[in-house]
């Protein structure tokens, strides 16, 4: 039996695995192996997750790029509106320090824009100055308190860069002036009318004259020295409440003012682009034409109503009559109509004479109103005398005295003894016939109410020899 040496150490793997064995160069030629064919890593490897973590960490790089870039960008941004917001404020402080060293007649009621480069930025400035009623806190134009306590200027500035915290604004106040000030303000049927001027006579008893014409709110401000001032507004084309084209015309405006020392008042005016009625007569129970010698119109915003054309006129008939020219007619609101009717007063009204309605239009600015009024017929027969066959009288007078208006107009019989000229305004009328029976001038009277559309009853009157003489018309 052989014993193996229980002494001897077993040979270890690494020993045998690092063996060596040197053979000829010809041996390893002959014996190198072929290289195995490569494999793909099998599911569940790791080279996947790599590819990720990648993508993941260049995302992750590129946002806190951007969020530098933006933060740079926002930056850069916050710096140049806040160098604009300080220009800007210079600015409005610069046109402030240049309001304050202008004279008072060029502030008041200033409205300008001026635009201003610095840089690489183009800046508007707009400057306005308007006194203030300190009760109200309101502008003195636009204010119900007819005086002002100061002048407040205002300079805004803008840019075409300035984001949502809006313009730059500097205001200022100036003490009224040591004199007085006169503020006027005119309106276009309630909206603010510029370009209108505005004439100060005085102070009495002085003739000097200041003008200025008013601004697009409808001011004009005047530094004045105190004193007694006439005034008077107009403007080409427009007219007052009452038609006059001038208001130192129309007694029922303001023309007078007293400016105390160091005060302000305020005046108001109305004016109107000027319209035309274009009046035509008819039948007042048909639709015939006629001609008439006179009309009456009114408006509630009327001091009084007009007659066109003046009384001393009548008997010059005409199928229209219109109002003068250039025009000269208030265009009041659509819902404030004028009533026109024939005659020359109210006391031809024809609802005042039994008629259901009276005549009404509108008249736009710069427009002509067309508008027809009735006329209703008196109805008489002059006869010689009543004895014997039915003579008419030709050629006889009649004067008919309107005794509601004192219009007097005059008139002669046809060949059927009847007016002439029939149709008249309603009202009541007094007639007073003449003619020359036997020689001798003969007269005779009798009263007519001429309040039905379609005639009034059938007046016979007679004149003869036995009749009453002269002096009675």
């Amino acid at each position: 039996m052989i014993r193996t040496n229980p002494f001897r150490p077993k040979q270890s793997h690494r020993r045998s695995a690092s063996r060596v064995f040197l053979r000829s160069p010809g041996d390893l030629s002959a014996r190198t192996p072929t290289p195995a064919p490569r494999r793909l890593p099998p599911l569940g490897s790791d080279s996947g997750d790599t590819l990720i973590e990648v993508v993941i960490s260049a995302a992750l790089i590129s946002l806190v790029v951007i969020a530098v870039l933006f933060g740079l960008d926002s930056t850069n941004r916050a710096t140049a509106n806040s160098r604009a917001r300080s220009q800007a404020d210079g600015l409005a402080q610069q046109d402030e320090e240049r309001l304050r060293s202008e004279p008072i007649k060029k502030l008041t009621e200033l409205e300008r824009k001026e635009n201003v480069t610095v840089g690489a930025t183009t800046y508007t400035i707009t400057t306005t100055a308007k006194y203030i009623a300190d009760e109200t806190s309101t502008a003195s134009c636009t204010s119900s308190v007819p005086t002002a306590d100061y002048l407040k200027t205002i300079s805004t500035v803008t840019w075409p860069s300035m984001g949502p915290h809006g313009a730059v604004t500097e205001t200022g106040v100036i003490s009224p002036p040591a004199d007085s000030a006169l503020i006027v303000r005119v309106e276009d049927v309630g909206a603010p009318l510029a370009g209108a001027k505005v004439v100060a006579k005085g102070p009495a008893p002085s003739s000097s004259v200041h003008e200025l014409e008013t601004s697009l709110n409808g001011c004009a401000i005047l530094a004045l020295p105190p004193g007694e001032y006439t005034i008077n507004v107009s403007k080409t084309g427009y007219v007052d409440p009452n038609g006059y084209a001038n208001t130192e015309s129309d007694k029922s405006v303001t023309k007078a003012v007293y400016l105390p020392a160091e005060t302000t008042s305020k005046e108001g005016y109305n004016l109107g682009l000027a319209g035309k009625l274009q009046v035509g007569f008819k039948e007042a129970a048909g639709t015939g034409k006629l001609e008439g010698d006179s009309i009456v119109y009114f408006n509630t915003g009327m001091a009084h109503y007009e007659t066109l054309p003046e009384p001393a006129t009548l008997e010059t008939y005409k199928p229209t009559i219109e109002s003068s020219t250039p025009n000269d007619i208030f265009p009041f609101p659509s819902t404030t109509e004028y009533t026109v009717y024939a005659g020359t007063c109210e006391a031809n009204l024809p609802t005042r004479n039994g008629q259901s309605s009276n005549p009404k239009i509108v008249v736009a600015p710069g427009e002509t109103a067309p508008v027809t009024v009735p006329l209703a017929p008196i109805d008489i027969k002059v006869l010689e005398s009543k004895v014997g066959p039915e003579k008419p009288l030709s050629n006889a007078t009649v004067i008919l005295e309107d005794t509601g208006c004192n219009a007097v107009r005059k008139l002669t019989t046809s060949s059927a003894g009847a007016l002439s000229r029939p149709w008249m305004p309603f009202g009541t009328y007094s007639l007073c016939v003449t003619a020359a029976i036997g020689g001798k001038q003969r007269e005779d009277t009798v009263s007519v109410n001429n309040d039905i559309a379609s005639g009034t009853p059938l007046q016979t009157i007679y004149l003869s020899e036995e009749g009453k003489e002269g002096s009675v018309c």
